[in-house]
């Protein structure tokens, strides 16, 4: 789930997720795009606005590591310069 203002959506649909809009909510684990187990969790991301939604997202994670304040892309993965998804 991914939860964010209802004035988003079309952008979503139409373009997929950006990563140059993101840190509206928080980066506590980087800059990225964050996405919730739970719809209500991810609830909480919308905004104040009463105009709020929630998308399901289909993730499928590649190789990861955890994230921390300050990321702006993902940490490298091996010595060949590959970065954790």
């Amino acid at each position: 789930w991914h939860g964010t203002p209802w004035e988003s959506i079309s952008n979503i649909v139409q373009n997929g997720f950006n990563r140059a809009y993101v840190g509206r909510h928080g980066t506590k684990l980087g800059r990225g795009t964050y996405f919730a187990e739970d719809a209500s969790y991810a609830l909480r991301f919308c905004g104040k606005s009463s105009s709020r939604a929630i998308v399901l997202a289909g993730v499928l994670p590649g190789r990861v590591c955890k994230g921390e304040a300050g990321l702006v892309e993902p940490p490298v993965f091996d010595a060949s310069g590959a970065r954790y998804d």
